[in-house]
């Protein structure tokens, strides 16, 4: 199969290329500088160079092509709302009619759970947008949308390294409190999935939630983290209104904002209940072959 990888030099597109040319699928991927692309596996791929943004770049791209797996996007839930329409909402538009117009038959795109709360965030109310406009697209191409939880493994730059390491730092005499489920799932798990969706025709014209089958929670976390550090637990538990107002002053402050502090991260952990349906294993077939805590050995270190 001749498949196109957009973000392929991202968190999960890295993996997901070399996981393609092991199954002996043709690659090919979008980089905006060809010169830039620093992964072993880059000559290997054929290499489209261009934005998405560009009408005739995305024609290229998908010209040939059986299948596209649409990665690539802005992760940043500071970034302007003009950012993420551009790079979560109208790249993908485009992306998808160039995909429609020349025949591809599977149209694989990342979504995230965060689309599950389109009201919290620019970051989720595109992903949720692009999801309905992709969905709604009345033609013989196979759409899939794939929502996972927050995706662990080595290399994650997300909000979950972020709270690892302040998880291990010595001393954490007070901390947040949350019973929230979290939905998660690895990072080696969603690449599994993405070429389960390439291959299932029953996964077709449906979002899909993505998570290793736990709910967690950030209680548990910090518990299990504390643990296998053989670090003490926090003497107090921070109450929600506090927790609320820390978070509103720290979106204040730009060295916190930068950091993805502020009133999205409040809502993350006391209002975005995760959707722990199993419905994906149960149509592909495909089980988690890890949970966060198989994982947190490499992770901690």
């Amino acid at each position: 199969m001749k498949i196109l990888v957009t973000g392929a030099s991202g968190y999960i597109g890295s993996a997901l290329v070399p996981l393609l040319l092991q199954q002996q699928h043709q690659v090919s991927v979008v980089t905006r500088a060809a010169g830039n692309l620093q992964q072993p596996w880059a000559e290997a791929v054929t290499l489209v160079e261009g934005d998405l943004s560009n009408e005739k770049v995305c024609q290229a791209a998908v010209a040939g092509v059986d299948a596209v797996v649409h990665l690539a996007g802005l992760a940043h839930v500071g970034a302007s709302t003009q950012n993420h329409r551009q790079e979560n909402f109208l790249n993908t538009q485009q992306l998808a009619r160039a995909a429609l117009a020349a025949g591809v038959k599977v149209f694989v795109y990342q979504s995230s759970s965060k689309a599950n709360f389109p009201t919290h965030s620019d970051y989720g109310k595109f992903k949720r947008a692009s999801e309905t406009f992709l969905l709604s697209l009345i033609s013989d191409m196979q759409v899939v949308c794939l929502r996972p939880g927050i995706v662990y493994g080595t290399g994650m730059r997300n909000n979950l390294r972020t709270l690892l390491k302040l998880l291990s730092k010595p001393s954490l005499p007070i901390f947040a409190k949350s019973s929230n489920a979290i939905s998660m799932v690895s990072k080696k798990d969603c690449c599994r999935a993405i070429v389960a969706a390439l291959n299932n025709k029953a996964l077709a014209g449906k979002v899909w939630e993505l998570n290793d089958g736990i709910p967690y929670t950030l209680q548990e976390l910090v518990v299990q983290v504390r643990r296998r550090l053989q670090l003490p637990l926090p003497l107090l538990y921070c109450p929600r209104v506090l927790a609320w107002l820390a978070m509103a002053a720290a979106g204040w402050i730009p060295a916190l904002r930068k950091r993805g502090l502020g009133l999205h991260t409040w809502r993350a952990l006391y209002q975005e209940q995760a959707n722990m349906n199993d419905e994906f294993t149960k149509v592909s077939g495909m089980k988690s072959s890890s949970t966060f805590y198989d994982a947190l050995p490499e992770l901690l270190v």
